[in-house]
């Protein structure tokens, strides 16, 4: 039971409602708030009722629900449980349409997504599903993998997050399942994180250190 060494959160300056996925870029946090339509991006070392450095929210962003949000040095993608990922300039602010859209192939509606060497990972939280494709497409493109079977155990997935080589795949029926970057079709995870001691719930945004 300890204490953060900051939060971010109050309702005056923040604007935050039902915060979800975040990510990390230099010393910024970008913010999926689900519940606001938008993304928030806050200073690294922020802490209290503050408000965003910028917001990405309007109409022409065209997001629904923004879930997760994954970063490069130079772009932003943003899940938004719709069949498509909207990708935006890393420094893009206000109403601003995106650069571009990739709608996926079989996507029911994604949730978490994360980009690793070239290469964008998407979770499909209706399919149960994680799909790839190269993280410079556009337009409507063919998953160049799908994951996806009961043996995947794959389950209403949330957050993913790719380091060192696996993928890391949180789960809604609290469990955390490892994967290959290059697995597809129905196959076991190498490993698989879940029962009582884990004390995962819902699990939902992951991150990996070291």
């Amino acid at each position: 039971n300890v204490a953060p060494l900051r939060s971010i959160r109050g309702a005056t300056n923040t604007t935050l409602n039902e915060p979800r996925g975040i990510a990390i870029n230099g010393n910024e946090i970008f913010v999926a708030d689900q519940g606001n339509g938008a993304v928030d991006v806050f200073p690294l070392d922020g802490s209290g009722d503050i408000a965003p450095i910028r917001q990405l929210k309007g109409l022409a962003t065209t997001f629904n629900t923004p879930t997760h949000v994954a970063v490069t040095s130079t772009e932003l993608y943003v899940s938004d449980f719709t069949t498509h990922i909207t990708v935006f300039p890393i420094a893009a602010t206000g109403p601003v349409a995106p650069s571009r859209t990739i709608t996926v192939t079989g996507l029911g509606r994604g949730n978490g997504v994360a980009v690793d060497q070239g290469t964008l990972y998407v979770m499909d939280v209706d399919g149960s599903a994680m799909f790839t494709m190269p993280a410079n497409s556009s337009g409507t493109v063919v998953p160049a993998t799908d994951l996806v079977g009961a043996e995947t155990q794959i389950a209403e997935p949330n957050g993913v997050y790719v380091h060192d080589g696996e993928v890391f795949i949180g789960n809604s029926v609290s469990s955390i399942a490892v994967h290959s970057p290059t697995a597809t079709g129905n196959r076991l995870p190498s490993r698989k994180l879940s029962g009582a001691l884990s004390t995962l719930a819902f699990t939902d945004g992951i991150a990996v250190l070291g």
